[in-house]
């Protein structure tokens, strides 16, 4: 979840503002976000970063701008948590995971965290094989060129198929463990629907034939719908479309 920024005093930013430019007339920022800055209104990062460069002073940006996302905002310190309590639920005694699946792109990196700091041994944490699957929409995969060695994961539960996601596996997965005694995780950072996690875990009990108890899931955020299981039975076009309603920590679908 971005944060965002809000002006300190008003009236030291539109004095400053004024010794250079006219009301709205402000480089690289829109005049609607330009009026809401001035009236101390939230805006993102980057807005706040182009209206403090346009102001061309030397007084610092932390002097002119706070932070103002809410309590409930994702910073470093809950990721860094989270990833601690994700690691030491599945790689703990409790479940001991011996297998990873996770996503590529940047969805990857909290996995790794996780399994770096809920893995006790360096040595351990070398041994775990991760399998990493690409997860996109219907309308990309259509136009992507497909890498061989993938088994294709068509969400065709959904209607619609603007909403519908297509997930690659890696078929490593299964000649590597023919006998199925894989633990296997699955860390995502971020889950919404639960339609790509329902994907998965269709595959891995389906398809491959491993028992539900031997697998579990680790997330950093989750909506809350996803958390109390209604993506298996509502409409992921009628989920609600902010992500208002987030949990952090570790989740279990095991049985």
């Amino acid at each position: 979840m971005r944060s965002e920024f809000r002006a300190k005093d008003t009236e030291e930013i539109r004095r400053l503002r004024a010794q250079l430019y006219e009301q709205g007339d402000i480089p690289e920022v829109p005049q609607q976000t330009a009026f809401r800055i001035e009236n101390g209104r939230r805006c993102k990062r980057d807005r706040a970063k182009a209206y403090y460069r346009a102001l061309q002073t030397e007084i610092p940006f932390e002097d002119l701008f706070e932070l103002a996302t809410d309590e409930d905002y994702y910073g470093w310190g809950k990721v860094s948590q989270a990833a601690l309590n994700v690691g030491t639920y599945l790689f703990g005694a409790q479940r001991e995971a011996t297998a990873v699946i996770c996503h590529s792109g940047p969805s990857m990196i909290f996995p790794g965290l996780a399994m770096a700091m809920g893995i006790p041994s360096d040595n351990a944490r070398l041994a775990i094989p991760v399998y990493v699957g690409m997860q996109m929409t219907l309308r990309t995969f259509k136009q992507a060129r497909i890498p061989s060695d993938f088994k294709v994961l068509h969400d065709k539960k959904v209607e619609d198929p603007e909403y519908q996601c297509v997930i690659l596996m890696p078929s490593a997965l299964e000649k590597d463990d023919p006998r199925r005694k894989y633990k296997i995780a699955i860390i995502d950072d971020i889950i919404m629907t639960g339609n790509g996690l329902r994907l998965v875990k269709d595959y891995l009990i389906g398809t491959c034939g491993y028992k539900p108890s031997r697998i579990s899931v680790g997330c950093c955020v989750c909506h809350a719908t996803t958390a109390a299981r209604h993506d298996e039975t509502t409409p992921y076009e009628k989920l609600p479309r902010r992500p208002a309603l987030l949990v952090l920590g570790a989740l279990s679908w095991s049985e």
